[in-house]
């Protein structure tokens, strides 16, 4: 039992090394390549631009349109650190932090939560409930839908953080054996 006590204390370590470690080289990439900003970018500030760029026009703009322009630094933020850490985790004897289901299942809350409080915001309670079940259907038709789009809304962010816990654990384990 204290053995594996002792594993599963050094993993927890392993795994804050490795998002501590992602968040450092991110912050220090982007404070290097913004110390000399250039209209015309190049080097690091180029790369880093064309990844924002990227993230602004296929990811968010695409998905939520010209006023998803307050998601990008949310957007942006997630995107680095899971990049960071999946990156740390191809060095021999790290740790990559989304293999681990309480980090990916963490993220997933987190854009929950921010999901559901801003649709809230922008609509109002009744109004972003009621925009869960699509317009001009019988309300007894919209009983039933209620709950599945509800059930539907928790599910969505659960399997996609189970989704990334697989891949990366079944890479891990690939890679171990």
């Amino acid at each position: 039992m204290e053995i594996f006590e002792e594993l599963v204390e050094a993993s927890q370590f392993k795994i804050v090394g490795s998002m501590l470690s992602a968040c450092v080289i991110i912050f220090l990439l982007f404070f290097i390549a913004s110390r000399r900003v250039k209209m015309v970018p190049h080097g690091l500030q180029g790369a880093l631009e064309a990844l924002v760029d990227f993230i602004k026009i296929d990811i968010v703009f695409e998905n939520i349109g010209p006023e998803g322009k307050t998601w990008l630094p949310f957007f942006v933020t997630l995107f680095f650190f899971i990049l960071g850490t999946n990156l740390i985790g191809l060095i021999p004897g790290s740790f990559s932090a989304t293999s681990n289901i309480n980090i990916t299942a963490t993220l997933a809350l987190i854009v929950f939560f921010s999901i559901q409080v801003q649709g809230v915001i922008k609509h109002g309670f009744f109004k972003y409930i009621k925009s869960w079940i699509p317009a001009g259907v019988p309300v007894f038709i919209g009983v039933f839908m209620f709950p599945i789009e509800f059930v539907g809304q928790i599910a969505k962010p659960f399997s996609l953080a189970i989704r990334l816990f697989a891949n990366m654990f079944a890479g891990h384990l690939v890679l171990g054996t």
